[in-house]
């Protein structure tokens, strides 16, 4: 039943380690974005219009 109870908790660990790295890089590519916008404006949204149009495009 002990060893149960340890791989519990390491199971949890690992689970919020993944999460939180997740939530991490989201607001990290967020901040990256709005700091490319802030800096190069309208050359940012177009570069990321291309991108989004080519990835639809092309998965559909």
């Amino acid at each position: 039943m002990n060893y149960l109870i340890e791989y519990g908790k390491v199971f949890i660990q690992w689970g919020v380690m993944i999460v939180t790295f997740g939530l991490g890089t989201m607001a990290t590519g967020a901040g990256l974005i709005l700091l490319g916008k802030i800096f190069c404006g309208k050359q940012i949204d177009q570069v990321l219009g291309f991108v989004a149009n080519y990835i639809n495009e092309n998965v559909r």
